[in-house]
């Protein structure tokens, strides 16, 4: 499902800069006179709608999954932030938690196997959030692995997993040395 931001005239004009940098994560309603009068989306999101989203079916063991992560991402997605000393541009922070999270599941080590699933799975795609036009996946792929190792990741991811719907999973959820099983330990 689409996640929503709902903001009246009046917040508009005092916190539009908080607003827009909303904007680039999830569609924000501006209201006026208590009805929806204006949306604020990203170009990409008006220019060209997430195409994956209709190919999941929603009891996909990763629909939960991704529903659960996007709502903590937009309650605390500036703290992660701050923890992880991320300066990249809104949003990618959040992929490269997402694939972080993709990876973990998974059991992925190789960093090429991981550069392919990027490039041909859809549902590694679509979990990700990464959009059909994405360049560079070399890099996002190595920005990735690095956030992995990163001091403060186990507890970011930690957090991010906490009371996840992990159950449907095959597999007990094994993570990397150094991650949230080895934070969990310490």
């Amino acid at each position: 499902m689409l996640q929503t931001e709902k903001v009246g005239m009046k917040e508009l004009d005092r916190h539009l800069g908080r607003i827009l940098k909303t904007a680039q994560r999830m569609p924000v309603a501006v209201h006026r006179r208590g009805a929806p009068w204006i949306w604020l989306v990203t170009h990409g999101r008006w220019r060209r709608p997430d195409p994956w989203t209709e190919m999941i079916p929603a009891g996909h063991p990763l629909y939960g999954l991704r529903e659960h992560v996007d709502a903590r991402l937009a309650r605390a997605a500036d703290r992660y932030a701050a923890l992880l000393g991320d300066t990249s541009p809104p949003g990618v922070l959040d992929l490269l938690l997402r694939a972080t999270i993709y990876r973990t599941i998974h059991q992925i080590e190789d960093d090429r196997y991981f550069h392919e699933q990027l490039s041909y799975h859809v549902l590694c795609r679509w979990f990700v959030g990464l959009p059909d036009d994405f360049g560079g996946l070399g890099r996002f792929v190595q920005d990735a692995d690095a956030l992995r190792y990163h001091e403060a990741a186990p507890a970011v991811l930690a957090e991010l997993l906490d009371e996840a719907p992990l159950d449907r999973f095959p597999a007990r959820l094994r993570l990397l040395p150094g991650s949230v099983e080895a934070a969990a330990a310490a």
